[in-house]
């Protein structure tokens, strides 16, 4: 129930993409989605083949597809652990969501989902100031503004292209890798802050 009234309060959660079969490709928002969500009932294993099960079947969602065409392009599934604790995965298309929007997204559906269990009165929605819909609009109005184009012709007249570099094959096949940078809850918090202003 969680799931499906986020879904209908955000329009990016019922949304397909359509680079094929019509004039320019299309974002499309559908009346209604569906989202799937699954269970694995792991409460009777012990913790050791509990983590391998759930490890083994996050390679496998790793590679699974989710189709363009078909919204929504996201899907839920739970691990349950015991009858207290359980593992949430939420898999979605990356066009979708960024950071800000997952950390939405996820809070808004949590705030559903306990006071769906404590019985009590659905939380406000989160709902954006502008939809992004009129953004698009915008956007699309000014590739098509001769007025913007000379507005932007002429600020950019004297800028310089500067090449970025890239890794080739010939450079050793470098490896991209990733490196932790700890941040402590003081700086969390305070960056949590200055988002609220």
């Amino acid at each position: 129930t969680a799931i499906q009234r986020i879904v209908e309060q955000h329009s990016v959660l019922r949304t397909s993409f359509h680079l094929h079969g019509f004039s320019e490709p299309l974002q499309v928002v559908h009346r209604s989605a569906v989202v799937p969500v699954t269970e694995d009932d792991l409460r009777r294993l012990d913790p050791a083949e509990q983590d391998r099960i759930v490890a083994a079947w996050l390679e496998v969602e790793k590679f699974r597809r989710l189709e363009w065409t078909k919204a929504p392009l996201l899907r839920l599934h739970v691990h349950r652990y015991t009858d207290d604790t359980f593992q949430f995965t939420f898999s979605a298309h990356h066009s979708l969501l960024d950071g800000w929007s997952d950390s939405i997204v996820f809070s808004d559906l949590l705030k559903r989902y306990i006071s769906a269990l404590k019985r009590e009165d659905e939380p406000e929605a989160v709902v954006p100031g502008v939809p992004y819909r009129e953004f698009v609009a915008l956007e699309r109005q000014a590739l098509e503004s001769e007025e913007t184009r000379t507005f932007w012709n002429k600020k950019l007249r004297d800028s310089v292209i500067t090449p970025l570099p890239r890794w080739t094959s010939s450079n050793g096949g470098a490896q991209l890798s990733w490196v932790p940078i700890p941040v402590s809850t003081d700086v969390s918090d305070a960056l949590k802050q200055i988002t609220q202003t």
